[in-house]
Parts: structure tokens; C-alpha cells; sequence
């Protein structure tokens, strides 16, 4: 049974590459990580009440001399999450991945289609968001959140706040998977981390949770839809945990990749999407100390880069 609770956490961001990384961590033997990436523990209230007991059955049993963490994009971005890590773990460390904001929307746009919940085009989507999240749309925080998940300063910032001791270390996306400089990049987080292991280097060609669209849109709705015919087949199986591997077995055979998946149409992105972008990205480097300079749009106004301190915060790195 284990008694140790995870010393350092993947926390985001969503659609950043943090299901490839995971799976790279699980090569090292001197880390242990959840049976299935994403508990959600910290951010799911159901599975927040099942209680710690619960969490730590979601670890396969490992050594007492590895490091355990999770890899869990959805702990930056709900509200609750930081908090209840805190009341368990004092100082763990955090490591976020951070990717250009319109091409992580652009991502998670995707994502939605596939699973049959946006049936918007990628601008239209991006103008509706306002409206959804006005009325509270039940989809709205998983499927359609394409900007508030941007947010990254906000979300960083309360982190910093409540774990004012904790070391954080920040990843450009572009740096983790890019031929010429992912291997040291990945180095940098097995060095954060600390591990007794040498870093055992990635396919980088290997990628997992890429966008793709759905090869049947039946066996799609039968997954993440609801049905009478679904009910009586989950009644044979007993266990949720069973459901979601057999669901995500199927859901993987289903997949068929998107060629040219990042070809979105730029012209037709409204300007306030770009400029919220832009003014989130500056604000992103004078926290973190990434070059992010090629994430700036260039058709739109410059904006004054912000100086010193941003949301009563300063930056603290490992």
C-alpha cells in the first residue's frame, strides 16, 4: 500500500503536449505515475470525495526510492484544485507546459469536434464562447472553453499565491517537440524533477493525444453519448475503472489523425481574439522568462510589453 503522497505535479496546460510527456515520464524508472494520466482527483468532485485512499489505489505499487507525481492539466485551471492539493502536499514541485494561445484553442477545437460537441467553425466557435459561458452551458468548461483556458497568467498567478514556497518550472510547447531542442528541454525537466535515473530520450515522432477525427461518428456517439442500449451494456461491467480503459481502448481505435491540423483560417479569427492573445502572451513572458516573441501576431497593435511584477506576484523558477 503506499503511504507517500506526489511531490511534484504536471498541471497544464490543456492540449500542450502533457499526455506525450506523461507518457515519456512513465519510461523512467525512477518515477511512478497514476495507472491512467489523469485522475482528476483535485479537480472532480466526485472522485475528490472518494478521499485519499481512493487517489492513492490510482498509483501502481512502486519503490519507496522513486518520485511519485501526476501529469493533470486540469489542476491549473479549476478552481478548487490548487487549494486541495495544498491541504495534502505543503511544497510540491510544478511544472507547466504553455502553448500559443490561438493554436491551443485551435487544439481543443479539434478535440471538441471529434467527441461531437462543437459543430461551429473555428471562428464562429471563438465568438460564441462569450455567450456560452454567460449561460453556464454545461459543456461550456469541458468543450468550449477555447480562451478562458488561455488565461495562463491568472491561473499561474494563484498558484504562486498559494504555494509561495513551491518551485515551478515553465516549458515552451515549441521547445518540447521541436527536433533541435526537445532532448534538452526534456533534460531540464528530468533534472527539476531530480531523478536518480538518466533521462531515457523520446521519440520525438512518437506523440500521444494527437487531433484527429473520428473514423466512425457512431461507435464516437455510443462512446460519449447516452443511450439506453450504453446503460445495459454498463451494467455488465461493474467497475468504472474498467469503463474508462475500455472506453479509451475504443475511442484510440477510432481516431484517425488530422493531416494539416494547424492550417486554421487566420484572417477570419476575430481581432479581439488576437489581441487578447497577444496581451496574454507578453504578460506570459515578463512572468515566466520564456521567449515567446514568435507567438505575437503581427497584423495586430503592439502591445506595451508589461514591466516588474504581474497580479502582486514575482516569478520563482527551478
Amino acid at each position: 500500500m503506499i503511504n507517500r503522497l506526489p511531490s511534484f505535479f504536471v498541471i497544464g496546460v490543456q492540449k500542450a503536449g502533457t499526455t506525450t510527456l506523461h507518457d515519456w515520464l512513465t519510461q523512467q524508472p525512477s518515477i511512478c505515475l497514476p495507472k491512467i494520466k489523469e485522475t482528476h482527483f483535485f479537480s472532480h468532485n466526485d472522485r475528490y470525495n472518494r478521499g485519499i485512499n481512493w487517489y492513492l489505489k490510482q498509483f501502481p505499487k512502486c519503490k519507496e526510492t522513486v518520485i511519485m507525481g501526476e501529469v493533470d492539466p486540469e489542476y491549473i485551471f479549476h478552481e478548487k484544485a490548487p487549494l486541495r492539493i495544498r491541504n495534502l502536499i505543503e511544497s510540491p514541485k510544478f511544472i507547466c507546459i504553455f502553448r500559443n494561445p490561438i493554436e491551443r484553442a485551435y487544439s481543443h477545437y479539434l478535440w471538441s469536434v471529434r467527441r461531437g460537441q462543437e459543430t461551429l467553425s473555428f471562428p464562429e466557435a471563438l465568438q460564441e464562447e462569450k455567450n456560452r459561458r454567460a449561460k453556464s452551458d454545461k459543456h461550456y468548461l469541458t468543450y468550449h472553453s477555447y480562451m478562458e483556458r488561455a488565461k495562463y497568467c491568472e491561473q499561474i498567478a494563484k498558484y504562486m499565491q498559494i504555494f509561495p514556497d513551491a518551485r515551478f518550472l515553465y516549458i515552451k510547447f515549441d521547445d518540447l517537440f521541436n527536433a533541435e531542442t526537445y532532448k534538452a528541454t526534456y533534460a531540464r525537466i528530468c533534472e527539476f524533477l531530480e531523478l536518480r535515473s538518466k533521462p531515457i530520450c523520446p521519440d520525438i515522432s512518437k506523440k500521444s493525444n494527437q487531433a484527429s477525427n473520428p473514423r466512425s461518428t457512431r461507435l464516437r456517439n455510443f462512446i460519449y453519448g447516452h443511450s439506453s442500449f450504453k446503460k445495459i451494456i454498463g451494467s455488465f461491467i461493474p467497475s468504472k475503472q474498467l469503463k474508462l480503459r475500455l472506453a479509451l481502448f475504443f475511442d484510440g481505435l477510432n481516431q484517425s489523425p488530422i493531416k494539416n491540423k494547424y492550417e486554421y483560417p487566420r484572417q477570419y479569427i476575430p481581432n479581439d481574439v488576437w489581441e487578447i492573445a497577444n496581451h496574454e502572451v507578453l504578460q506570459l513572458e515578463v512572468l515566466t522568462g520564456l521567449d515567446l516573441r514568435d507567438w505575437i501576431d503581427k497584423r495586430g497593435n503592439f502591445i506595451q510589453k508589461p514591466e516588474g511584477r504581474f497580479c502582486g506576484t514575482t516569478k520563482k523558477t527551478g
